[in-house]
């Protein structure tokens, strides 16, 4: 056996026997299901799989690289290596390189960085302006249908530390932690802070986008009903806000199973800027609705914030048992606006509830 493979077995063989089970260990420490709630490798909506896709490109692309590259390195140190302690003593004949090879792989990785350049800024266009309802041409390539850029939704995002207020101004109404939205239609996200930076982050439908204070920021997103739909029935699918009957599977498989998405038009957005202590827990969830159930639970908050209305049912002398929906005004998400919340616990007189839970 040569002098160079047993040299290099001497210097690899402590290495590999300590970074081996190393590697493994963070290898299996980052995995995690591909339809994982908050994964943006399972898109449900065009943006995101506008998203999905270019990063798969960028992906094959590095593959493809890695193994060019690695595979040239291992043929030149295979084909080139010392056979002999002599051989490996020699100094080899120095040159400066070949101009036609480098030339070759300049213009080689121009040409990967033009493929990657033209899909991502028309990635950054699609994210940042919805399409023209006129624009034939345009709705056509993305595969969609007039009356769902004509019908659009528009939502007014403000992060506060730690929660969302979502605000509907085509129908004067006000939530929070919850985003309920027509699945067959385009949704215009408004994104404004008041307090410090936050990152709306709805991965499986809108990627994410930072709120900026003294600034507003835009994205948009469409849930593909296809991808929602697949393999479910059609209340698995899209089970109804205004009845309950969301929130009945929702609490109903809180736990964490096999099954991460128990119901297909459910999805789930955090913010993704450390904003102070209580950051983890601000959370929210998205829920796809038809367009009857939709305009069911628009109607339902529209009489429960009436002014002329008392929305309020918490009392704090009273106990609650758990998975009780309490209604509560409060001002502080708009004048005249009310929570509905659901008890995850027992609730002790004079106990306030956990409203980011």
């Amino acid at each position: 056996m040569n002098y160079c493979i047993l040299k290099m077995r001497r210097l690899f063989n402590p290495l590999v026997r300590f970074y081996t089970p190393l590697f493994y260990l963070l290898l299996h420490s980052s995995c995690s299901r591909v339809d994982h709630k908050q994964s943006a490798l399972d898109p449900k909506g065009l943006v995101s799989q506008n998203q999905y896709d270019i990063f798969m490109l960028s992906v094959w692309i590095t593959i493809f690289l890695f193994c060019a590259v690695g595979g040239c390195l291992l043929y030149v140190l295979w084909r080139y290596r010392a056979k002999t302690k002599e051989e490996a003593m020699e100094i080899p004949p120095q040159s400066h390189g070949n101009s036609k090879t480098e030339v070759s792989l300049i213009l080689a990785s121009a040409v990967i960085l033009v493929i990657l350049a033209i899909p991502t800024l028309q990635g950054v266009v699609l994210m940042n302006r919805v399409p023209d309802a006129n624009d034939e041409a345009t709705l056509k390539k993305l595969n969609l249908d007039r009356s769902q850029i004509e019908g659009a939704v528009t939502v007014n995002v403000t992060g506060k530390r730690f929660f969302w207020i979502f605000e509907y101004p085509q129908y004067g109404i006000v939530t929070a932690n919850e985003l309920v939205f027509p699945a067959s239609k385009a949704i215009r996200i408004n994104l404004r802070t008041e307090d410090v930076i936050h990152s709306f982050w709805l991965p499986k439908l809108a990627g994410k986008m930072d709120l900026m204070p003294g600034q507003e920021n835009f994205l948009w997103f469409i849930a593909d009903q296809e991808k929602i739909r697949s393999g479910k029935s059609s209340e698995e699918a899209m089970p109804s806000v205004f009845d309950g009957k969301m929130r009945q599977v929702v609490f109903a498989k809180q736990k964490f199973t096999d099954e991460f998405e128990p119901v297909g038009g459910l999805f789930y957005g955090q913010c993704a800027e450390y904003c102070g202590n209580s950051h983890a827990y601000m959370s929210f969830r998205a829920l796809a609705q038809t367009d009857a159930d939709f305009d069911a639970w628009v109607k339902r908050f529209q009489n429960s914030q009436n002014p002329n209305m008392q929305p309020t049912t918490y009392n704090p002398e009273m106990e609650y048992e758990k998975d009780t929906i309490i209604t509560f005004a409060d001002d502080s998400l708009g004048e005249n606006s009310v929570r509905e919340y659901r008890s995850t616990k027992k609730i002790a007189k004079g106990e306030a509830p956990n409203l980011s839970a």
